[in-house]
């Protein structure tokens, strides 16, 4: 219904260069929006985690992780691999339920935070961020990328999931749509083109080393931290 709401103010929106203000959620709207992401997210993360090799990787930090999909899935493909879900308060205790529910509470844990202001550890093999991305700015997204780049041990990788623009912007029409709805909902986010975010890769000491098609409509990109 709030989906709904915003974009039958979409011409409201263009006019003003604001977006629809958001409605405070109830703990209930909250609880049933990050676990309806967990429904969403639970396939991508498998293929995910099928193409990722992280045989090698002993911790995993799931930035903005909201229920844990991500970190339980990978979790599950590899027993040694220790995952810490970073989330707000909300999304964490969601998160918690998901994690004891999966017995997996030795393995994935989770930090509450904001990740605009607070610190997220380090000394990380991975740091996977799936579908944050586009609701910053170009600004907050270059800032988000240096704190997983601080984030990471030396040689560290960076994974990236979201969906991407062609320089045309108009294309994929999925992309498309979904920056649409990125105007109507946040202050600053967009679908970003891939171009913009090698840019913002590498201005951040990134460098992408592989690109996966998965879901459909999302890529990600594999990136190493260069020191």
């Amino acid at each position: 219904k709030a989906l709904i709401r915003r974009w039958a103010r979409l011409d409201d929106v263009l006019k003003t260069g604001k977006p629809v203000p958001q409605e405070d959620r109830t703990e209930e709207e909250m609880r049933d929006f990050i676990l309806g992401m967990e429904n969403v997210s639970r396939r991508s993360s498998e293929e995910v985690a099928d193409l990722l090799d992280l045989t090698s990787c002993r911790r995993l930090l799931d930035l903005g992780g909201g229920p844990g999909t991500a970190a339980l899935t990978f979790a599950r493909a590899h027993p040694d691999l220790e995952c810490v879900v970073f989330d707000l308060p909300g999304p964490v205790g969601v998160a918690d339920e998901q994690i004891a529910a999966a017995g997996l509470a030795d393995r994935v844990s989770t930090v509450a935070g904001d990740f605009h202001t607070d610190a997220l550890g380090d000394g990380f093999d991975v740091v996977y961020i799936a579908n944050i991305l586009h609701m910053l700015g170009p600004g907050e997204c270059v800032e988000l990328l240096r704190k997983a780049y601080a984030a990471l041990a030396s040689g560290g990788r960076l994974v990236v999931k979201d969906f991407f623009l062609e320089d045309s912007r108009t294309s994929p029409a999925f992309a498309a749509q979904f920056s649409v709805n990125m105007l109507v909902a946040t202050e600053s986010g967009r679908t970003y083109t891939r171009r913009e975010m090698d840019e913002q890769f590498a201005a951040t000491g990134f460098a992408v080393t592989a690109v996966h098609q998965v879901a459909v409509n999302s890529l990600v990109l594999e990136a190493n931290r260069e020191s």
